[in-house]
């Protein structure tokens, strides 16, 4: 009996540390924050960009410039896990080998057409001849089918003109074609403009919902704070932008102007109301946290209001 209880006492505890390591495994992935930094210059002159990200031991980085294109590394500790640079190269050298040797068998190939040419040349003469008179024999025969061909057709036109039904029929036909594929067709639009008018009305109703107002007004909120969580804390940016005509950039200088609370802090806008401009200088540095996010996202799923919401959208 004792050693029973040893054995489910050792299991027991073997349990516990399981679940114990999974718990701490769960909050480090959701309470550690991911640093990044960005950086971005584009210009007449420059494009580029270069990044970074930082999770505990973990790191991934990379940069981006017009001439070289994009590469990139991810590291643990002082392992190499991706590298852009060598990566590529095995499959390079094989696509290198299986060129050189299809262009070898191609050559070989070319040599022994031009042997083969050479000796039909010395004998193709006579067979040549030969050709020739078979080629002559033929036209005639086909000439001869030729104007068989034609009179029958000339037999098969005079029938055809006798059968021929008046122009007036044709076009009255023609018409009638027309006036049904014209009534079909309005009568398809006009079905589709019902059910949009009815898929309206099921929309509209589903707004002015108050539990609907208030998931929507959750919603919001939720969406206003994973931004605020998610902005740089520190940087500079700076973004010059012109579309050519002083009202289009008017339009979305106002639309960018919405979310100043966000970016206000780090990042100078300057529209260019006559040039169609763009210029970026930008470096900025943040966290993520992946926890809060998760959290607010599971209590806004949980609600009542968000069920009953999500549900009715699924009956329109």
């Amino acid at each position: 009996m004792g050693v029973v209880l040893l054995i489910l006492r050792i299991l027991l505890d073997i349990i516990i540390l399981i679940l114990g390591l999974a718990l701490l495994l769960m909050l480090i992935v959701m309470f550690v924050p991911i640093h990044y930094r960005v950086k971005g210059v584009v210009n007449e002159e420059e494009k580029s960009a270069d990044f970074k990200i930082r999770w505990l031991i973990a790191t991934f980085k990379g940069d981006y410039k017009k001439e070289e294109g994009l590469k990139y590394k991810a590291k643990v500790l002082f392992f190499t896990l991706l590298d852009s640079e060598k990566t590529d190269d095995p499959k390079k050298k094989k696509s290198k080998r299986k060129k050189n040797k299809e262009n070898k068998e191609n050559t070989d190939e070319i040599a022994v057409t031009n042997e083969e040419i050479k000796v039909m040349e010395e004998i193709g003469e006579p067979i040549q001849s030969a050709l020739d008179l078979l080629d002559v024999t033929q036209d005639k025969a086909d000439d001869n089918i030729l104007t068989q061909d034609k009179a029958d057709d000339s037999i098969l036109t005079q029938d055809n003109d006798q059968q021929k039904t008046p122009l007036i029929h044709k076009v009255s036909d023609f018409l009638d074609n027309i006036g049904d594929k014209a009534r079909d067709f309005l009568d398809k639009v006009g079905n589709k403009t019902q059910s949009l008018e009815k898929k309206a009305d099921h929309v509209e109703q589903f707004l002015y919902k108050d539990f609907t107002q208030r998931t929507i007004h959750r919603g919001k909120k939720f969406l206003g704070k994973t931004l605020k969580a998610v902005k740089p804390r520190k940087g500079h940016g700076y973004i010059k932008f012109g579309l050519s005509n002083a009202a289009d950039t008017g339009i979305w200088l106002g639309r960018i102007a919405m979310f100043y609370p966000i970016y206000g802090r780090w990042l100078q806008l300057e529209p260019d109301f006559y040039n169609k401009v763009f210029n970026m200088d930008c470096d900025l540095k943040g966290s993520i946290m992946i926890g809060p996010t998760a959290i607010r996202f599971l209590i806004l799923y949980l609600r009542k209001d968000t069920k009953r919401t999500m549900n009715l959208a699924k009956k329109i």
